[in-house]
């Protein structure tokens, strides 16, 4: 939240308000130790858009209204459902029999826990093909020294029509590929979840009914991946061996991956509509 934003709005009658919110335990137990500098900013808001149940809650908790409060749920669930689904190939490889583990917005060192999950998996399943897409560009010579140094057969996409055979990993080095990615994709792993960054978002993979992996730092979506986790959909790897147990035992049974797959895309379709309910509540203050 913006103090000076909100109370400058306030002061020219401008209606703020905060849409898929957020208001985690631990900021509310912040919050709630300065409430001389909390609640005046509080009462200024003209409604909130909870996204969920704790977070309603702990806007409660604080002392909003329950008349300037709605739980919409997470309008990620719309976003992952709106996306293209006519979006199905990449490098031919919606052609392939290949099975694909694909690396999602990838941090420092979750390539690395990514080639050495291939190369156990491997052995036992040598059509496996790894697609790493590092979250930032910035970083794609740095993932690209990182393959070339395992001793990996490498693609890059950027400079790529095709994908051979014998290519171990592909590096995606170029922007905006990842649900394409996705739609060729058999499992995901989602970064920023073994790095310590919260986790990205993992109902992009959900939508393409893929079984997912994250490591333990989800706090960015707790309450998605926590619906995910609790369907069957999410499963959360703490280091290059269980990574390697879990994508092994998907290579081994196909049922079991796409039933897991299949999991998560039955939350993400049960728990649209945030978007519609926020503008309803939208639409009471645009006068």
């Amino acid at each position: 939240l913006w103090p000076n934003l909100i109370h400058a709005c306030w002061k020219r009658d401008i209606p703020v308000l905060v849409v898929n919110a957020r208001m985690t335990d631990r900021s509310a137990r912040r919050y709630a130790k300065f409430p001389i500098l909390f609640e005046p900013m509080l009462n200024k808001l003209a409604h909130v858009c909870a996204q969920g149940d704790r977070d309603y809650a702990n806007y409660r908790f604080l002392g909003m209204p329950e008349s300037k409060l709605t739980l919409t749920n997470n309008i990620k669930f719309d976003q992952a459902s709106a996306l293209d689904a006519s979006v199905s190939g990449f490098l031919g490889l919606e052609h392939s029999s290949r099975k694909v583990l694909v690396g999602g917005s990838t941090h420092d060192p979750e390539e690395t826990v990514l080639l050495q999950t291939y190369q156990a998996v491997k052995k036992h399943c040598p059509q496996l093909l790894l697609v790493l897409v590092p979250r930032h560009p910035e970083r794609f010579e740095t993932v690209a020294r990182l393959i070339h140094k395992s001793g990996l057969a490498m693609t890059q996409s950027a400079s790529a029509n095709s994908v051979s055979d014998d290519c171990d990993v592909l590096l995606v080095n170029e922007m905006g590929k990842l649900n394409a990615v996705y739609a060729v994709a058999d499992f995901a792993f989602v970064g920023g979840s073994i790095a310590d960054r919260g986790g990205h978002n993992a109902l992009e993979p959900a939508a393409r009914k893929l079984p997912v992996m994250m490591g333990p730092n989800t706090y960015n979506n707790p309450v998605i991946c926590a619906k995910l986790a609790e369907s069957g959909a999410l499963f959360i790897v703490e280091d290059a061996a269980a990574m390697t147990e879990l994508t092994l035992s998907w290579c081994k049974n196909a049922d079991a991956a796409a039933l897991a797959g299949l999991a998560g895309y039955t939350v993400l379709e049960q728990n649209s509509g945030a978007l519609d309910k926020t503008m309803k509540v939208v639409e009471l203050y645009n006068n």
